[in-house]
């Protein structure tokens, strides 16, 4: 942080003065970008555009450019090396411009060393402001309107740990800057392409520019903006996506090409953003802005026309001339014809694409051109629309209707753009159309587009038949008793029904079939529709029988008695019959009515019940428990308690559990075990107590009552005695017939039978025991007695004085073991637990409290203090040096009334009475004494004089300018001391301890500062060193033979400076440049001289090199072609030589020596030939191409052949020059093949199976394909002559 408060110190004071009244530079554009120069170096450039009109001051020098590591910012200052106007241009060669703009720009660039960081950099620059008449940004959320937008311009170097990559990298620059002027409603075409050294990916895009500074802090001196940055915002008419207005800005993401056509004029921000790619990982994102000036251009002659982008089938094209200001017209239609028509029509040749220009003027008024190109298309319609449909028979709501596209193309079919007669459409390629239940046909009609742009239609109606409706019963109920239940469906029309399974169905192919099963089951029916297109429509559905019992039981599970009577028992309905049994075969029946008695002999029996109802029956069971064993229950009748605590315990012989209540019904539940413990709060309750013991219980009670009337004695727990013989122990009781006092606990020993005793004791510790009776009831109590004979004592000052407040009292304490202070008598707070207390004391008079205990015993006391806080202060150095002066001795004192100096400590021999003092000194070494006063208060220091009457004397001696970077001083001093050199003013750096100083120096003028030492005395001098070396560089130059070669020298030094060429002795340049061109003949050195005003020179050299361009020729294997055909292209072969075709997208390589061609017009190829001196030489070679038509006429088949092996027209072949491939198939007039070949060059013998084929007339097929894919089939007849 400090080291930011000095930079920004220094940039105040630096640059302040130039913008002090600065708000606004009209900046209208700006990008940043770096190169990577090695051992962490960058070369950083910032290009910035501005208004030179309206902008306001001028660019800034320097610049301020800022480098944030991720957590803290370093800054660099690059000064303006020049400030040029950009060339506005003319937009259109027809624009008269009436709207004046200049925009001045300027490159700084700068060097940094920035280390590997594992959260890279971002280097940035920010500025205000943009011109307030840009129309398409807007205020932002803290009302910051267009004139008060800024901008940032930065680049970012990745981190070093980024995913694994190396991050050494160049980023991409812009090739151009972007026009000035716009034409409104005039496409934009603009090549916003970047290059990138490393070879990256390279991914534009239209993006928001950022912000920057605002007018009160126009440097961002003051606020600090570390990334990330904020955007501008755009004006609600625009965006990221809509610039411009009109047809919308847009960017090519592969070339960077702008293109777009803007239809409102005045002034646009423009932001274009390069993403820089390496294996995939995003490494820079490079931002650049612009403002694009749209602007009526006043076009006194406008070019454009109208003519179909694409035509098939159809050669001739009909041009609509739509220019204005015209009077003659030249048209180029990019098959080499041309015509002066207003409106002409053009027939062309064959199919292709076509750069269609118009070159339009007025030679009336205006001589200037005005031009307009399109491409069209000429194409022949190789597709043919297509499709099939998947539709069910018969349809339901929603049910599926697939399109398959069945269309064929000889390239390739690029859309589909279905429309259905539903008002359905689609896009897809095989779409799928719902069904809406009631239409009875649906019209769908396809359109596909080819690859080259041509289209087919076609349009089919296909039939719909929606599904019979019917109702059916799904779930259908049935009792198991029941005979046959029928199954419903409801129908109506000619019909035929199928169900399956065949279980419990009468008659399986009937509309609604009766079934008996009695179990569960699903019936599936198939239903069969005959339609009037003859197809079947066939649904299919289910019914799901559900067989159930109606007759319901609800008894209980089990029963459970104390004896062996037995009462069972089960609900009935009307209608329904009972029978018991205690066996599941129900014999014997114990029972026909819902309740029934009797009695049982075993200890478990288990009996059924059967229900019957409307043919259904039901069936469940009842278990029967009984025990005749009852438990007894042993309790006492009533009981008497001294206290509420009751106590109860009941004696049982048999039982599961225990049941306490208050209550004879036993709700609540108190416990549930023998014996049971409570508080009891009524004087008198009864408790029942219940026994379980399997099925059988008893019950028992007992009444309780508690007397309420107890002796109430009030003891302390304990009390501590000091000294005496005598000890009194007093108790209060309350309610009691009599007492008695003991020593133990069991009341052995009685020792009083009063509420007061009077013991002697002896021990330190005692307890006594005291009870008190009343009736029948007691209680008992206790006290701790303490006894101790031996008391502490203190012994201090009644009060004491302190020239401060630190107070420190000392008491002398004896026999105690705990000791507190306090400034309260009730000793709250506790200051401390020692003999001495040492505390600061904030009031003038304090009383301070001390107690001094031991075990029980304890004793107090006081003393008063009284302190004075305004005391002296003095402060003075403990010694001091002078060198040949008086002595003189300041002491700086507060709160005192009078001081005094001396010579000892004493204070015996005063020399003065204030503060400061002044005294000579012969000796070396003196010490004295200070003593200040205030009030009863006195405060006393000193100091020690060191004194030395010597110093030496100094002069500095040098030549001051020097033609190296090597200067040296001389110093003379009168006695040996003790020598420094320093290069720094405050002498902070020091460079050299010897009388001579020699150092390297860089070029300018520099102070070094001497000082002689002797003892703690110096004497300190002075010199100023120049250094006026010449620094230069230079760099050797190499040129292809009759190239110029441009030699540069970079001269540094202090002052003007100039320069002699010549070659041998022969001078050829004397006017001071410091770069020459020559045309060498050979290689050869050239030889400089330099000198500057102050006398410096330097002699050296440069070497050209002169290197020898390739000699190369080129050649065709075929120079004369169809159109169609391949040729092999062909260059002379080097050692280190590198090869590149044009036109390029034409050969199948272009960077080797023989790459291929399949030209569709006569070419011009041209081959340029570089050797490892990057010395280029070319060659052209031309290749013909004849146009064909792939028609019948120009393929020839004979009619007629004689294989008599007379050599002429001995075999039947196909002859031509357009095929790429081919079939041919032979016939004989009963379909036998005779010949087959797929051989452009082979024909038929006349043989068939090895023997010659009998004189007579063949049918033939012919298949072939021509040089630009087009296929063509013929087929004829052909005679033998024998």
């Amino acid at each position: 942080m400090l080291r930011n408060f000095y930079i920004k110190l220094i940039i105040l004071f630096s640059i302040t003065a130039c913008f002090s009244s600065a708000n606004a530079t009209h900046i209208v554009g700006g990008v940043m970008n770096y190169k990577y120069l090695g051992n962490d170096r960058y070369e950083i450039e910032l290009y910035v555009y501005r208004d030179c009109i309206n902008g306001v001051p001028p660019l800034d020098d320097p610049a301020i450019i800022r480098i944030w590591d991720g957590v803290s910012e370093t800054y660099s200052f690059p000064n303006k090396p020049f400030d040029s106007i950009l060339d506005p241009g003319l937009p259109d060669a027809c624009a008269r411009i009436d709207v004046p703009v200049c925009v001045n720009w300027t490159r700084y660039r700068d060097t940094l060393i920035l280390p590997p960081n594992d959260l890279g950099y971002i280097i940035y620059y920010q500025r205000c402001c943009r011109n307030n008449t840009i129309q398409n940004l807007t205020y932002d959320s803290r009302g910051f309107g267009v004139m008060d937008w800024g901008a940032t311009y930065t680049i970012n170097i990745p981190p070093s740990n980024f995913n694994g990559q190396n991050t050494i990298n160049t980023t991409p620059y812009f090739v151009n800057y972007p026009p000035v002027y716009i034409c409104v409603n005039k496409p934009i075409i603009y090549d916003n392409s970047a290059i990138d050294a490393d070879g990256d990916s390279l991914v534009y895009s239209l993006c928001t520019p950022y912000s920057g500074a605002f007018p009160d802090d126009p440097l961002n001196y003051y606020i600090e903006e570390t990334p990330p940055f904020e955007n501008v915002v755009w004006d609600s008419a625009y965006s990221v996506n809509d610039m411009l207005g009109g047809v919308p800005l847009r960017i090519n993401p592969v070339t960077g090409l702008l293109t777009g056509t803007p239809n409102t004029t005045g002034q646009f921000v423009v932001g274009v953003c390069v993403d820089e790619y390496r294996n995939g990982e995003l490494l820079t994102h490079t931002t650049r802005d612009f403002q694009f000036n749209i602007i009526d251009c006043n076009l006194q002659v406008v070019s454009s026309f109208f003519a179909p982008s694409i035509q098939c089938n159809e050669f001739t094209v009909s041009f609509q001339n739509q220019s204005s200001g015209a009077t003659d017209y030249k048209w180029y239609f990019g098959d080499g014809d041309s015509s002066v028509a207003a409106n002409p029509s053009h027939t062309y040749a064959d199919t292709g694409k076509y750069t269609v220009t118009l070159i339009s003027l007025n030679s009336i008024t205006n001589t200037c051109l005005a031009q307009y190109t399109q491409l069209i298309s000429i194409q022949y319609k190789k597709i043919q629309a297509d499709f099939i449909t998947d539709v069910a028979s018969c349809l339901s709501r929603n049910d599926q209707i697939r399109f398959t596209d069945r269309s064929t193309d000889s390239l390739n079919v690029v859309a589909w753009k279905w429309n259905f007669s539903n008002g359905d459409s689609s896009s897809l390629q095989n779409p799928i159309v719902l069904y809406n239940g009631t239409d009875t046909a649906l019209t769908a009609t396809l359109t596909v587009t080819s690859s080259n742009g041509c289209t087919s239609t076609l349009t089919k109606t296909i039939k719909l038949f929606p599904k019979a409706p019917y109702i059916l019963n799904r779930i259908l109920t049935k009792c198991t008793n029941t005979g046959a239940a029928q199954l419903s469906l409801v129908m109506s029309g000619n019909n035929i029904f199928s169900w399956s399974p065949l279980i419990g169905l009468n008659n399986p192919n009937i509309q609604n079939p009766t079934t008996n099963t009695n179990t569960n089951i699903t019936y599936y029916v198939t239903i069969k529709t005959p339609l009037s297109n003859g197809d079947t429509c066939i649904q299919k559905d289910s019914v799901q029988v559900k067989t159930i019992n109606t007759v319901q039981i609800n008894a209980t599970d089990t029963l459970k008695v104390c004896n062996n009577s037995i009462r069972l028992s089960v609900p009935l309905s009307t209608g329904q019959t009972v029978i018991w049994s205690t066996s599941n075969t129900f014999s014997p029946v114990i029972g026909t009515t819902a309740n029934i008695s009797i009695r049982q002999t075993v200890a478990i029996q288990k009996y059924y019940i059967k229900i019957t109802a409307q043919g259904c029956e039901a069936i469940d069971s009842i278990v029967a428990v009984y025990n005749d064993t009852i438990p007894q229950i042993s309790l006492a009748d009533n009981l008497l308690q001294c206290s509420n605590q009751v106590a109860l315990n009941a004696s049982v012989n048999y039982n599961d559990n225990i049941t306490w209540s208050t209550s004879p019904s036993f709700v609540p539940v108190l416990s549930n075990t023998n014996a049971y413990n409570t508080i009891q709060i009524p004087k008198t309750v009864k408790y029942y107590v219940k026994a379980n013991f399997k099925t059988c219980y008893n019950t028992d009670s007992i009444r309780v009552t508690v007397q309420d009337t107890l002796p109430l004695i009030s003891l302390s727990d304990s009390v501590s005695i000091c000294g005496g013989s005598t000890i009194q122990i007093s108790a209060t009781v309350r309610k009691f017939t009599s007492l008695i006092w003991s020593a133990s606990p069991d009341f052995t020993g009685i020792i009083g039978t009063s509420q007061t005793i009077f013991v002697s004791q002896t021990q330190p510790r005692q307890t006594y025991y005291i009870k008190a009776f009343y009736r029948d009831c007691f209680v008992t109590d206790s006290i701790v007695v303490n006894f101790n004979n031996t008391a502490p004592a203190i012994s201090f000052a009644d009060s004491l004085f302190f020239c401060s407040n630190n107070v420190f009292i000392n008491a002398n304490i004896s026999n105690a073991d705990n000791i507190i202070w306090s400034v309260n008598p009730n000793f709250v707070p506790i200051l401390s637990n020692l003999s001495s207390l040492t505390i600061t004391q904030t009031n003038s008079v304090q009383k301070y409290y001390v107690k001094a205990s031991y075990n029980f015993c304890s004793v107090t006391d006081s003393i008063l203090v009284r302190t004075q806080t305004n005391i002296p202060q003095i402060s003075l150095n403990d010694s001091v040096f002078v060198c040949a002066d008086s002595v003189r001795i300041n002491a700086t004192i507060t709160n005192y009334d009078s001081v005094k100096w001396s010579y000892n400590a004493a204070f015996t021999d005063v020399f003065a009475i204030t503060p400061n003092a002044v005294i000579p000194q012969a000796l070396a070494e003196k010490k004295y004494f200070i003593k200040a006063f205030s009030g009863s208060c006195d405060i006393t220091d000193s100091i020690t004089v060191f004194y030395n009457d010597s110093l030496p004397s100094v002069s500095l001696s040098s030549p001051n300018i020097f033609c190296s970077d090597t200067v040296f001083a001389y110093a003379f001093v009168d006695f040996s001391t003790e020598t420094e050199w320093f290069d720094s003013r405050d002498l902070s750096h020091l460079i050299g301890t010897n009388l001579t100083l020699q150092i390297t120096q860089p070029q300018g003028e520099k102070w070094y500062y001497f000082r002689a030492k002797y003892k703690f005395c110096s004497v300190i001098d002075s010199i100023k060193l120049g250094n006026r070396s010449i620094k230069y560089t230079r760099q050797n130059a190499a040129v292809c033979e009759g190239e110029k070669a441009t030699l540069n020298l970079n001269v540094q030094t202090a002052s003007q400076f100039g320069i002699i060429w010549y070659v041998n002795t022969d001078t050829i340049e004397t006017n001071n440049i410091s770069s020459i061109e020559i045309t060498p003949s050979s290689s050869q050195t050239v030889y400089f001289h330099i000198d500057n005003l102050y006398g410096c020179a330097i002699n050296d050299s440069l070497q050209i090199t002169l290197n020898i361009p390739p000699s190369i020729d080129a050649s065709v294997d075929k120079p004369i072609i169809y159109r169609g055909e391949q040729v092999q292209l062909s260059a002379t072969q080097g050692q280190g030589y590198s090869y590149n075709w044009t036109p390029a997208d034409l050969v199948s390589n272009a960077s080797i020596y023989n790459p291929v061609s399949s030209p569709v017009q006569t070419t011009l190829y041209t081959i340029v030939v570089s050797n490892n001196n990057q010395c280029r030489t070319q060659d052209t070679v031309t290749v013909q191409v004849i146009q064909y038509e792939c028609v019948p006429s120009s393929i020839y088949i004979p009619n007629a052949f004689s294989p008599n092996g007379d050599g002429v027209n001995d075999t039947f072949k196909v002859r031509t020059a357009t095929l790429k491939s081919m079939h041919l198939e032979v016939y004989d007039r009963w379909g036998h093949k005779v010949f087959e070949t797929d051989n452009i060059t082979d024909g038929w013998n006349g043989t068939y199976k090895g023997q010659p084929a009998p004189f007579d007339a063949y049918g033939y097929y012919f298949t072939g394909e021509c040089l630009q894919g087009e296929k063509i089939s013929l087929k004829g007849n052909v005679t033998l002559l024998r």
